[in-house]
This record gives structure tokens, C-alpha cells and sequence, in this order.
């Protein structure tokens, strides 16, 4: 593993010419870093060899992920791929057994959202009960609108040491939200992950879309094809720009007290915010190589200071609060 930053060998960047790959691309060179675009059909097994990383912004269903995880392990090189499906247990014991470094979820969602109940969350705490809300208006690439349809309804929660069944709500004074939202529940891998190993009393997650949002519309209907659900998405947005961001609140107990914190990330664009994420992960995970391997971006790194790490991945709006959302007043979404 090369040991600085930037390195001198090239990172093999599979997506290259997707939106997140692009701007990943662009980001990158911009920071002297040598890169070495490929598409998925290229031979990767030529690209990869000789390079310091592979970084995967293509979105991928679990076979491909797992081949592409399986020829970093081969090339001897780590991998940190933007998206967010598990890997298997027998994939991650490999990588830890080469003393490999395997990132998953290293972008916004998945990645930054996920380290923020850590973040929000005094050391000590008990008792705590987490809720998070993610709120995204954009349009959607083709392969985005894959990854969404492909990843199915997780309507789940965790409660009392379990996930259980959650069901949709109606959710009011989100901040910077223009009314009423419909909360789709949604406990992903890496949340499930961090739940079962500090056990929170709750945590809930939520996807905020407006109630007539094609998002929401394709769930109760035919399954569109991904190029369908990006023309509704676009036609529906008419060009309108809306901020994208993620909220959580956690309460709970200390040795000092009740205690109530809130924080908020947002900006512009989920894919820009994405690719300075994924790009700051690539930059963490060389720069400071360790023998950690086989998990979720928010479980490698430290989150003491997630603002830093925030704005260091180009997020403009950083912050946390004693107290609860709706005590937002500062800053613009």
C-alpha cells in the first residue's frame, strides 16, 4: 500500500464517465492524484495492476461489486467503492486476511449520513433514541434510478436490540423541507451495522419525499424501467433546484443528565457531495493505511470531528446543536 498523498501510482477509478465519476475524476486530478479512468467493460485486470487503489463510483447489483472486490484482492490493492451493498463475510475475511483495506459506502448516502449518529451521540450515552432524515431533489442518473429500483422497499427500524417492520409517516418541520414530507423508512446495511453493535433503544431513518414525488409514485404502480423513472423525475422537478441534505436528532441519557443534540449536512447537489466524500475517503484510507478492513466508511474512520471531515468533502453545511431540529435557525438550506 503507498503510504501518502497523493500517491505516486494511479488510482484505477471504475465509473469514470458516470456524474460521480466524473466530478471524482475531475477532483482528483485537480489534487495532483495520477488516475487511471476504465469503464466496466474495459479489462480491469490490465488497469489495476500497478496502482495504488481502485475506487468504484459505478452502480453496480452484488455480482459485479463482488468480481470487482475479488480482482482488488488478487491485484493486491484496497478498494473503496461509493456504493452501498454488503459485502459477504467471506469477501471481507480476505481482504482482512492481505491486510487490505475494503470501504464500503464511502460517499454521501451511504457514507457521511451514516457517521452521523455517531457524531451526534455523547460518549456514555444510554437509553439514546436516533432518527434521521434524508431529504434529496434532484434528477436521477440512469444508474441511480437502477440502484433505487433494484434496492427494493427496506421498510424496517430498530427497536429493543432488533430490526422490526416500520411503515411510512407523514413528517412535519423538516428543516428547509417546503411542507409536509412522506418519511419512507429505510434502515440500510450500514445503520443496521452500527445499531447492532452500540444498541440504541431506536433508530429510525427516513427517505423525505413531497407527496405527489414519482419516487414515491413507482412503489404503487408497474415498475417503471430506470430510463422511465428518470424522465418522471426530471419532468416532475421542471428544473427547479432544491437543496439536498441530511437531519438527525438524537436524545437520550448521560452520567450528566437528559441530554438532546441535532445536527444537519446539506448542500447543492447528492452527486457533488458524493464525490468530495468518496474522494476524501480514497485520500484517509492512503494517506493513513492501517489493518483495518471489511466495513462501512463511518466504522473506519473517526467521526470526533465530522464537520471537518464534511467540509474537507466540499459540504457547505455542517452542523450540530444542543437541542432539537426544529431549533434550526441559522444558515440556508
Amino acid at each position: 500500500m503507498t503510504a501518502a498523498w497523493p500517491p505516486a501510482r494511479p488510482i484505477v477509478l471504475v465509473g469514470a464517465d458516470g456524474r460521480v465519476g466524473a466530478l471524482v475524476r475531475h477532483r482528483l486530478l485537480a489534487a495532483d492524484v495520477p488516475v487511471r479512468p476504465v469503464r466496466r467493460a474495459d479489462d480491469l485486470a490490465s488497469a489495476v495492476a500497478g496502482s495504488s487503489l481502485l475506487l468504484n463510483c459505478a452502480s453496480l447489483t452484488p455480482r459485479p461489486r463482488i468480481e470487482l472486490a475479488e480482482l482488488a484482492v488478487r491485484a493486491g490493492v484496497g478498494l473503496v467503492d461509493v456504493g452501498g451493498l454488503p459485502a459477504p463475510r467471506e469477501l471481507v475475511g480476505t481482504f482482512g486476511h492481505a491486510r487490505l483495506p475494503l470501504v464500503l459506502g464511502a460517499g454521501m448516502i451511504p457514507g457521511l449520513a451514516e457517521m452521523m449518529p455517531a457524531w451526534l451521540t455523547p460518549a456514555g450515552a444510554s437509553g439514546t433514541r436516533i432518527a434521521g432524515y434524508v431529504v434529496t431533489r434532484e434528477p436521477l442518473t440512469v444508474g441511480a434510478a437502477q440502484e433505487l429500483l433494484d434496492s427494493g422497499p427496506r421498510s424496517r427500524r430498530w427497536e429493543s436490540g432488533r430490526e422490526v417492520p416500520a411503515v411510512p409517516l407523514w413528517l412535519a418541520g423538516i428543516p428547509g423541507t417546503p411542507g409536509p414530507m412522506l418519511g419512507l423508512p429505510d434502515l440500510s446495511p450500514a445503520l443496521a451495522a452500527y445499531a447492532a453493535r452500540t444498541q440504541p433503544a431506536e433508530l429510525s431513518w427516513f427517505h423525505c419525499h413531497e407527496p405527489d414525488s414519482p419516487v414515491i409514485a413507482h412503489e404503487d404502480g408497474p415498475r417503471p424501467t430506470a430510463q422511465q423513472l428518470v424522465s418522471r423525475v426530471s419532468a416532475y422537478l421542471g428544473g427547479r433546484e432544491s437543496p439536498q441534505f441530511v437531519a438527525c436528532q438524537v436524545s437520550g441519557r448521560t452520567s450528566a443528565g437528559r441530554f438532546e443534540i441535532a445536527g444537519v449536512l446539506g448542500g447543492i447537489s447528492t452527486y457533488v457531495l458524493t464525490a468530495g466524500a468518496a474522494c476524501w475517503f480514497a485520500e484517509r484510507t492512503l494517506s493513513q493505511p492501517s489493518e483495518w478492513s471489511g466495513g462501512w466508511a463511518g466504522d473506519a474512520f473517526g467521526v470526533e470531528d465530522l464537520a471537518l471531515v464534511a467540509r474537507r468533502s466540499g459540504v457547505p453545511v455542517a452542523q450540530r446543536w444542543s437541542g432539537s431540529l426544529s431549533d434550526w435557525h441559522e444558515g440556508t438550506l
